[in-house]
């Protein structure tokens, strides 16, 4: 069975798809939030801080969605962000809010995955094979994604 994994920010969406084995996972899209940009005193333009609406959520959930039933993806796993010490934060809130809408949207199973700074591990691989900062942007999301589908796809082989 194919999986999909989910990376879950506030300007970026990543997501990674498995092979058809459900073995291993591999970067495969971005959602991106185009903030609207807001005039400073100034007059130069400074984009605004804010969290995915309700209307884009479904948007996304239902685009995720089309991607299970293109990809024949079984499962999507997202990844549940906790911070150092394993506590939930309003970044986990607001990930339980998004599987629970992709769930009823996407019509397949979510799993949440629990993850700690995985955008930073990718960001790492990539420094480690000397892509530069301008060129992973854009790819670290779908990256991190991949990390989290990973981990759950590593704990589910060794359970069977």
């Amino acid at each position: 069975m194919r999986y999909l994994g989910i990376d879950y920010g506030q300007k970026r969406i990543g997501v990674a798809i498995s092979d058809e084995g459900g073995a291993l996972a591999f970067p495969f899209d971005l959602f991106q939030k185009i903030p609207p940009p807001k005039k400073t005193i100034l007059g130069k333009f400074k984009a605004v801080k804010k969290r995915w609406s309700e209307g884009e959520i479904r948007a996304i959930s239902k685009e995720v969605g089309d991607i299970c039933r293109r990809e024949k993806v079984g499962a999507i796993v997202v990844g549940l962000p906790l911070d150092l010490f394993g506590k939930e934060t309003v970044m986990t809130k607001e990930v339980r809010n998004f599987a629970a809408i992709l769930k009823k949207t996407a019509q397949k199973p979510v799993i949440l995955e629990k993850e700690f700074l995985t955008t930073k591990l990718a960001e790492g691989k990539f420094r480690e094979a000397g892509v530069k900062k301008k060129q992973m942007k854009g790819k670290i999301d779908a990256a991190a994604a991949a990390e989290i589908l990973q981990s759950y796809l590593d704990k589910r082989a060794k359970a069977l």
